[in-house]
This record gives C-alpha cells, sequence and structure tokens, in this order.
C-alpha cells in the first residue's frame, strides 16, 4: 500500500467511527511538562495535634525523615535538621561536589542520619549536630547515570546499615564512634533484571532486596 492510500483508509475508519460512535463531550488533551534541573518549591508542613505549628519551603524529591526531635530534609545537596517543636535550622551539611540527596533514613538508635545521594555515595551523619562521620562509595565503579543513584537505605538494630545503588548492594557496620576508621564495608553485586528498587534487613540478620522483573 502506499502511504497516500493508507492514509485514505484512516480517514474513512475515521468518517466511520465518528458515525457509529459519536463524541459525547467535546475531546479535550493536556500537555505533559517535565519538571526541570530545579524542583519546584513543596511546602512541608508539620501539625502536632491538629493545628499546624510551623511550615517551611524546600525544593525536594522527597528526601525527608524523623530523628528524634528533629526533622531532616534535603534540598538538593545541602540537609538540614530542624527542631520540630519550632521549625528552626539546628544544623546543615552540604554535600561534595554538588552531589543531590535522594534518600534519607535514621538509625534505629536515633544517633546518624544515613543520606543517599546521586553520584553513587553514603554520607552518615550525627544527629546531634549535622557533622559527617563517614562517607562511603555505593555504586560500582562503571555504573553511569541512575546505575549511581543511592536510593534505598535501611538500618537494623546492630548498627548496620544496608545501601543500594543499581545493581549493587553495600553492607555498612558502624562502630560505636561512627567514625570512618571504626567501621566495616561489604559489596555484592546482585543479580538481577533491572535497579534494585526496595530493601530490608531480615529477622535474622540477612538482606531481602527486590527489583522491577525478579
Amino acid at each position: 500500500h502506499t502511504r497516500q492510500g493508507m492514509a485514505g483508509i484512516d480517514q474513512l475508519n475515521d468518517s466511520v467511527c465518528a458515525i457509529k460512535l459519536p463524541l459525547r463531550n467535546p475531546a479535550c488533551h493536556e500537555d505533559l511538562k517535565l519538571p526541570a534541573a530545579k524542583m519546584p518549591p513543596v511546602a512541608a508542613t508539620v501539625a502536632l495535634q491538629g493545628a499546624a505549628k510551623w511550615e517551611r519551603v524546600v525544593r525536594s524529591r522527597g528526601a525527608f525523615c524523623v530523628c528524634g526531635k528533629l526533622a531532616v530534609t534535603a534540598e538538593e545537596d545541602e540537609v538540614e535538621g530542624v527542631d520540630f517543636a519550632t521549625g528552626s535550622g539546628r544544623w546543615k551539611y552540604q554535600t561534595q561536589r554538588g552531589a543531590e540527596v535522594l534518600a534519607l533514613v535514621p538509625s534505629s538508635c536515633g544517633s546518624w542520619i544515613a543520606a543517599g545521594d546521586q553520584q553513587g555515595f553514603v554520607h552518615i551523619l550525627s544527629a546531634e549536630n549535622g557533622a559527617a562521620l563517614m562517607r562511603v562509595s555505593v555504586a560500582a565503579a562503571s555504573a553511569r547515570g541512575t546505575g549511581r543513584w543511592v536510593e534505598r537505605l535501611a538500618w537494623d538494630s546492630n548498627r548496620r546499615l544496608a545501601a543500594a545503588a543499581g545493581r549493587v548492594v553495600a553492607c555498612l557496620e558502624v562502630g560505636n564512634s561512627g567514625q570512618e576508621s571504626d567501621q566495616r564495608v561489604e559489596r555484592w553485586d546482585v543479580e538481577t533484571q533491572s535497579a534494585i528498587t526496595a530493601l530490608a534487613f531480615t529477622g535474622d540478620g540477612a538482606i531481602a532486596v527486590a527489583a522491577y522483573g525478579g
């Protein structure tokens, strides 16, 4: 068939459909607008006992957690600890080389906060003052693009942190001090069909992972 002939057939089919299936409402469409590099401001409101106590506006992909009396938020490459009672900032931490923070998870003991960034690193921060206690590479050296994004984090009750970037899982065993010289790191390349989308510690200390497509 020629292109002109196919176009004629399409027009005929459209005419038949219009007769048999008349439109009850006018056709409508929407233009899909993807976000630019900078995310639009999002209002973060903390409500206690049904009444809004304070409100802050941040640009974030959704990285947020609560650690003790702190609300911890991430705006691009900056993490901030905010006092729950007043909404005032207690401390700030900035990643190296402008790496955007994608995930924030507090430790079960409440002493540390893990932050996963866009360049393949996980940062362990002091919940008290935001000081960086360690910065560990998670992503594979050959990983590119979203394969370097550390978006999945999980703590267990024994100061161990699991982090995933792409198909790689790293397990950090953090010592009492939380310092980099007092930790051990193990890494595994998990045989999944796609990037890891969730992970958690099991009751016996193993790490369970899930991925799209198995």
